[in-house]
């Protein structure tokens, strides 16, 4: 029987983000002071970042595992990953919030680089956990899904989950205009996100088409950057902005060669 959709949507996100997050792990670990070193960021019982749903909502992940937790690069076998206390499956539980639902139960378990979880309100979660970062799916109630993002986090390389909107343009279509959510979670040099547009005005119904833009980058204590080419559609999309302890805002843009498709700005602030 073939895993279920979560779990392949999860597993499929990360492969397509790897690459891409092992890049900001070397440049990072070869131009930083940071904690995280040249094996992603470091083992930690605690986990925070953001889960972004398909309709537009977001919220805050916090996670704690049984045990500290951080599997290095490279995909562990099922049952032999780092991520294990005396070969059995690491217990994890914490909150997380929906748009604006009360704070919901996440209980579940990481065995090796594989999470999955399930929630008192009816969520299921799956994700892949490399080099210290949570990358995954989650499927709701009825047919809302979305993805999940969480980072280690401790007091010397502490995790920051930004939720926040944006508003676009895309130049095939210059008076639809493009609308959504924008989220991200910074954790010493690296940040991981999603973004969430569909079209913002008639005829087009809104959540209708909705696109899921992934992308990974670096981060330095004031600045974040993102510089990534899809390799099914070969467009390049970059993403630069500024962040603190309360916000983050920025500018992305889409193009391949000189021909430029979809550009705007962006705001956020801390989940929750």
């Amino acid at each position: 029987m073939p895993p279920p959709i979560h779990a392949r949507l999860a597993r499929a996100t990360w492969r397509a983000l790897a690459p891409l997050v092992a890049v900001a792990f070397l440049t990072t670990a070869c131009g930083s002071d940071s904690d995280a070193g040249s094996g992603g960021l470091p083992p930690s019982t605690t986990y925070a970042g953001f889960v972004a749903t398909s309709v537009g909502q977001t919220g805050p992940l916090n996670l704690t595992f049984a045990t500290p937790v951080a599997a290095p690069p490279g995909a562990q076998p099922t049952g032999t990953g780092p991520a294990l206390a005396n070969g059995a499956p690491v217990n994890v539980s914490g909150t997380m919030q929906v748009g604006g639902s009360p704070i919901i139960t996440v209980e579940g378990t990481i065995d090796g680089e594989i999470f999955e979880a399930l929630t008192d309100g009816g969520w299921t979660l799956a994700g892949t956990l490399e080099d210290g970062l949570l990358i995954g799916a989650l499927d709701g109630p009825g047919t809302s899904s979305g993805f999940l993002v969480a980072a280690s986090s401790s007091p010397g390389v502490p995790a920051t989950g930004y939720c926040g909107t944006f508003l676009g343009e895309d130049t095939e279509a210059p008076d639809t205009g493009l609308i959504g959510t924008f989220s991200l979670t910074i954790a010493g040099g690296v940040i991981a996100g999603v973004m969430y547009r569909w079209p913002s005005m008639p005829p087009a119904p809104i959540y209708a088409d909705t696109i899921a833009v992934h992308f990974a980058g670096t981060a330095t204590p004031s600045d974040i950057s993102v510089s990534q080419t899809d390799p099914y559609t070969q467009h390049l999309f970059t993403v630069d902005g500024t962040y603190d302890e309360t916000g983050v805002s920025g500018s992305f843009h889409e193009s391949k060669g000189e021909v430029p498709y979809s550009f705007g700005t962006f705001t956020g602030t801390p989940c929750g």
